[in-house]
């Protein structure tokens, strides 16, 4: 989740974007037409800045997949295309691309075939990139200036999106302490469920 890449230290945790060359360069925005989870539908779901997210490094999915296949790459090559990046084998690897797909491969390559501990942040730079307070558009900020979780304030921003691409997410709390607080009360409530009435201890029951 989000919160996780924010706090994320550089010293303990490798950040690696998959995006394409020009995606990762910032030249323009991260496009994700197949996505469905944004409130306008797709198509109309695009990031609402170009950009990367401070600190990550670029490998792009093409260089873990045989061309023009879905097979992963020798061993060998796929040592020498992370030679360049220097991740640590002790610090855990953070994958993601614009909308998680790409991101999800790449992290089943990373840790089920090199071996390397890797976590894949789903979000990607669909809502990375969406997180803003200062589009040109007010009805493309998100969130106000002084949310702790605005990503436009830490990135330069090369491009922005138009009303008519970038995509508003919905935000619950712009000053929540954590972007996990759903999944935690679900794992809190399966872990100690309330119990359950007893016969006879209220309701109408079953009835003719």
């Amino acid at each position: 989740h989000v919160g996780e890449v924010v706090a994320a230290d550089p010293a303990t945790h490798d950040l690696v974007d998959v995006r394409p060359q020009t995606e990762f360069d910032g030249t323009v925005p991260s496009t994700v037409p197949t996505d469905s989870s944004c409130l306008a539908g797709p198509p109309l779901c695009t990031t609402t800045y170009a950009g990367r997210i401070p600190s990550a490094q670029h490998l792009p999915l093409t260089e873990l997949l045989q061309p023009g296949e879905a097979r992963v790459r020798s061993l060998s090559e796929l040592d020498a295309a992370l030679a360049s990046l220097g991740l640590d084998p002790d610090s855990e690897t953070l994958v993601y691309d614009a909308d998680s797909g790409a991101g999800a491969v790449a992290t089943f390559v990373l840790l089920g075939v090199v071996g390397l501990p890797t976590r894949w942040y789903a979000g990607g730079f669909a809502e990375w990139g969406s997180l803003n307070a200062s589009h040109p558009d007010p009805a493309l900020r998100s969130l106000p200036t002084d949310s702790p979780w605005r990503t436009d304030s830490e990135a330069e921003v090369a491009t922005w999106a138009g009303s008519n691409e970038g995509v508003r997410p919905l935000v619950f709390d712009p000053y929540a302490t954590s972007s996990d607080a759903v999944p935690k009360n679900d794992r809190a409530y399966l872990a100690s469920p309330p119990a359950l009435p007893g016969a006879g201890d209220g309701g109408s029951g079953c009835s003719d």
